[in-house]
């Protein structure tokens, strides 16, 4: 196998190999894959892609200043531009911006209190601060890198890179009306590629930690494995929960297809799941704010729902957690 091509398969990122090994060179064909990686990178969610147009951007002028810019670097950046001007100039987000706003003016938080201490709050202590607390393990292999290990200043920096990234993409999306936990998972991408520099750094020292004390790294790790299978199975088993509802709303669809209107029963989600599994499956806040159907036929839902299988009119009805979040 051509040497460039064994570096991507066994390390993946292009501009990271490069950034470590200046001679590295992918086979030529890998111009064809930058473009389309990069279309798709760009094309993918607005605060994700428009940082990693701001990272790779930095990642240019770099190799420009070294004078070892090569054209896969530039197609690839300027497919991600293309990409991002594609997700942000969509008519489809014109259409969906028009229609929310004829039939679902209701925010979390009320008009006269965005832009306020209270919209602020609401996005660092009800979404910024749990999904810090949530990826907080990602965090270990970089302080261990700089709490006192040999440190590598290309490595550093790339470290530092990506950690600014993910801290950056969760600062822009605090000054945005609505802050959902489901958009931070671009910075948790940064997060965990910043994580895994860091830990590909401690790795010789840490195996020397770990033969020291094997028997306890076992027992924690076994006691992980059991969490892990635990915390799967109940995602597992809400889904489950999810999908069997799901197949008898449809039963009831297909029995009212032809009716003026189709009243189905909301989407029941176990009590605990919210404090078991979070956001890492469905939560009734989940399912009010945007997975399932509104519980009143103007919904915008509703009505693309309708459109769509070719029914009248359809809604859901109104559970007891229906817009009880708010903070006004």
């Amino acid at each position: 196998m051509d040497d460039g091509l064994n570096k991507l398969y066994v390390d993946g990122d292009p501009f990271a190999i490069k950034y470590r090994d200046k001679n590295f060179n992918p086979p030529k064909f890998f111009v064809i894959v930058m473009a389309i990686l990069g279309l798709l990178a760009g094309w993918s969610i607005e605060p994700g892609a428009s940082v990693t147009l701001f990272v790779t951007f930095f990642a240019i002028i770099k190799f420009w200043r070294e004078k070892n810019l090569q054209s896969w670097m530039t197609v690839g950046f300027l497919f991600l531009f293309i990409g991002f001007l594609f997700l942000i100039l969509a008519p489809g987000n014109i259409a969906r911006e028009e229609l929310m706003k004829l039939y679902d003016p209701d925010p979390i938080i009320s008009y006269d209190l965005l832009y306020t201490p209270t919209m602020f709050y609401v996005n660092i202590f009800y979404t910024l601060l749990p999904v810090i607390v949530r990826e907080s393990p990602l965090f270990l292999p970089i302080i261990f890198y700089f709490a006192g290990y040999k440190k590598n200043s290309d490595a550093t920096k790339f470290i530092l890179n990506f950690l600014a990234a993910s801290f950056a993409i969760l600062f822009v999306m605090i000054f945005l009306p609505f802050f959902p936990q489901r958009a931070t998972f671009p910075a948790n991408i940064f997060l965990l590629i910043s994580s895994l520099a860091a830990f590909k750094e401690i790795l010789p020292e840490l195996t020397k930690i770990v033969n020291r004390r094997k028997n306890i790294f076992m027992n924690a790790g076994k006691v992980f494995a059991v969490f892990c299978v635990l915390h799967m199975s109940a995602c597992l088993y809400v889904d489950f929960v999810m999908y069997f509802q799901l197949e008898d709303r449809w039963k009831i669809i297909e029995e009212n297809k032809n009716a003026d209107e189709i009243v189905v029963p909301y989407l029941k989600i176990p009590s605990w799941s919210e404090d078991i599994v979070g956001q890492r499956s469905w939560t009734q806040v989940i399912v009010d704010w945007g997975a399932d159907l509104e519980p009143y036929f103007e919904g915008n839902r509703n009505i693309m729902f309708a459109q769509y299988y070719g029914l009248k009119k359809i809604r859901a009805e109104e559970s007891p957690t229906w817009r009880k979040i708010t903070y006004e």
